[in-house]
């Protein structure tokens, strides 16, 4: 008889913790981890899910479709149950569409507690339980139960209370408490730098609609700190004061994250941007782009005198003017072209051969003018007084000159990128509008600097040497940095169109000098120039389509080169650059191409890998975006455990020498 009562027990016991209900596609296994709870104690309830082979359900956030599972509970009074705890989901593919969730078993776990007012007997927790089950396609399935307990004087543990009790100890993850903050494309996750090489990062928001999951995370560090960057969806929802998430490292360690947007320093950061535009902006003076055309500047006010100093300040306004717009309108290019969808950065205009032409032929001009062998045709230089007879009674001391020679000075420094330029513009072109505005225009005040320094205080002109005949010499000299600059860009025209750039460059030059040569007095002469000119570029045209194209699968084979490394810990520079980049090609010369910064890589196993942007790359301008970057130079060092260092642009054997350390 005892043994009977015993086996009844057991069977009530076991039925009591453990039992099991079935749907069309799944199966749902219930457990507590006790079988009696005293007054004032808990219980862990887990609802395991299991699905049919191929189909799946679905996390708290669900992803960009399907539905999250739910519980929902008629208890006694004096029971209450807690948020469920949800085992590590993973990213799930549904056609074109990025979901998250779960296949197989699913243990989900409900905390339960007890009020020390409950009285001692047998209650009834009465849940149900909804999912959404898909494979091709999506069917939604409820499943109501009831989970007997026991109130008794002393808690009891249940046979699956060590499975259930491991599980949630697996679920007992770190939490990491941080901040972020986000612009139109991207929020910002600051993370603490881990002990541990970083191959693969994962994260799981917990609020609906903020991520492009098809767009995948990136960790880098950035001095010392790590940043985590998320692409927001194309349509995102305010993501509100708190993102919160699963952050995965390496397929098997799983962090907490609760960050807080950044409500303070944001004016500062702001006036920072705008102080690195301004010295940016400043520095590009110097830079060779730049310096022949600030010197023409220069010596125009030497010719003037210190008699016209209203004159040279009303120019000096033209030439900033010039300036202003110039920038401006570079903005608003890149702002329009964002928005219909393409990625460009600082310098996207010289990707296209037909610009790079018009400006062969700017340079050009330009040179002979300086040697005073050029002139522009009679209805071209009236072509400002007569635009400026609408505002007021055009004159020679007219400010049009002024405005187009700021233009051309823009024009001509989008090859070149200063120091602290680069972090101004990265920052720019990833805020609002207004914010965007507002660096260029810092950007503008920069470059303009020197002239309205010069115009705008009279003991800056006295520092100047006095007017003379070696101010022709100068003009002469300065054409030189012109012609070579000329040769550069013949150069970059015949990287992005093959070998027939160079004849199409030296062409356009060889008309230019025999018309500079003629003087082009004869109309009619002209009339024949430009006829021959046309014929020429036809024929070449003709030749061009026959060409080869160029191969564009080098920098897949680098970024594949990138993935693989990080992958197996291997150390790697990388150099993004451009054929048409001034400071890209000085930093090769001066530091990148040397025989003993080679040798170094060699020695110390840091491969060397380039991605060229000379040509427009989708892929490059992400992977530039990632660094907080619109243009190039870039140079990114990663160490044996994947940490990426962003090196200075303008860089020194010393930059290369301090890698390993």
């Amino acid at each position: 008889m005892k043994w009977i009562t015993f086996l009844i027990t057991f069977f009530l016991m076991v039925t009591s913790v453990s039992t099991g209900l079935t749907t069309t596609y799944s199966q749902l296994d219930i457990a507590t981890d006790k079988i009696e709870v005293s007054p004032g104690d808990s219980l862990i309830i887990s609802l395991t899910l299991s699905h049919s082979d191929g189909w799946h359900s679905y996390w708290k956030n669900p992803g960009e479709s399907g539905l999250a599972t739910t519980v929902t509970w008629a208890l006694p009074d004096g029971f209450n149950a807690g948020e469920i705890q949800w085992p590590f989901p993973e990213k799930i593919p549904f056609g074109d569409l990025i979901n998250i969730g779960f296949k197989g078993k699913i243990p989900l776990l409900v905390p339960m507690t007890v009020s020390s007012s409950v009285n001692k007997g047998e209650y009834q927790l009465q849940g149900t339980l909804k999912w959404l089950v898909c494979e091709e396609s999506c069917i939604p399935e409820s499943l109501e139960f009831e989970i007997p307990i026991t109130i008794a004087g002393i808690s009891k543990l249940s046979p699956q209370a060590l499975p259930i009790r491991k599980l949630q100890k697996e679920r007992e993850i770190e939490t990491i408490q941080t901040s972020y903050h986000d612009n139109e494309s991207f929020i910002l996750i600051s993370l603490p730098a881990f002990d541990i090489a970083i191959n693969d990062v994962e994260f799981f928001p917990e609020q609906l609609g903020i991520l492009d999951y098809k767009h995948p995370p990136l960790f880098q560090y950035q001095e010392k700190q790590g940043v985590l960057q998320l692409k927001k969806a194309t349509v995102s929802q305010d993501q509100g004061t708190v993102i919160s998430g699963l952050l995965r490292i390496n397929q098997t360690q799983y962090f907490q994250i609760q960050a807080s947007k950044q409500s303070i320093g944001i004016g500062i950061k702001l006036m920072t941007i705008l102080a690195f535009a301004f010295l940016g902006g400043l520095i590009l003076n110097i830079m060779p782009c730049v310096f022949p055309i600030l010197s023409l500047k220069v010596l125009a006010i030497l010719d003037k005198g210190k008699q016209e100093q209203a004159l040279i300040r009303k120019q000096a306004l033209s030439y900033t003017l010039g300036v202003i717009v110039s920038f401006f309108v570079i903005v608003t290019v890149l702002v329009w072209l964002k928005f219909i969808g393409l990625k460009l950065g600082w310098g996207f205009q010289l990707q296209n051969p037909l610009f790079i032409m018009m400006m062969i032929l700017i340079m050009m001009a330009v040179g002979l003018n300086l040697n005073d062998r050029f002139s522009l045709p009679q209805w071209l230089e009236s072509l400002p007084g007569s635009l400026s007879k609408f505002h007021y009674k055009a004159t020679s001391k007219s400010g049009w000159s002024d405005f187009f020679t700021g233009v051309l000075a823009v024009v001509v420094a989008t090859p070149c990128t200063a120091p602290f330029m680069a972090t101004a513009i990265g920052f720019a072109l990833t805020q609002p509008i207004i914010i965007m505005y507002i660096t260029f225009l810092a950007l503008a005040l920069g470059f303009s600097f020197p002239f309205l320094l010069i115009a705008y205080i009279p003991q800056f002109q006295q520092l100047l040497p006095k007017p003379g005949g070696w101010m022709i010499t100068v003009r002469h000299w300065l054409a030189i940095p012109l012609y070579m600059t000329v040769l550069w860009l013949i150069w970059v025209l015949a990287q992005q169109i093959g070998t027939l750039g160079w004849s199409l460059g030296f062409a356009m030059v060889g008309i230019l000098l025999v018309s500079s040569f003629l003087k082009m007095l004869n109309s009619r002469l002209l009339m024949i120039l430009v006829l021959s000119s046309l014929i020429a570029i036809g024929f070449l045209v003709h030749n061009a389509s026959r060409s080869s194209t160029i191969d564009t699968s080098i920098n897949q084979e680098a970024f594949t080169a990138i993935s693989v490394g990080l992958q197996n810990n291997q150390k790697m520079l990388v150099d993004v650059t451009a054929s048409w980049c001034v400071s890209c090609k000085v930093n090769e010369n001066v530091v990148l191409n040397r025989s003993d910064i080679k040798q170094f890589l060699v020695d110390n196993k840091i491969a060397m890998i380039v991605l060229d942007w000379t040509n427009y790359d989708e892929d490059i301008t992400r992977y530039l975006e990632s660094f907080n970057r619109q243009g190039v130079p870039l140079y990114v060092y990663y160490n044996e455990e994947g940490k990426a260092t962003v090196l200075p642009q303008v860089l020194q054997k010393k930059d290369i020498f301090q890698l390993i350390k």
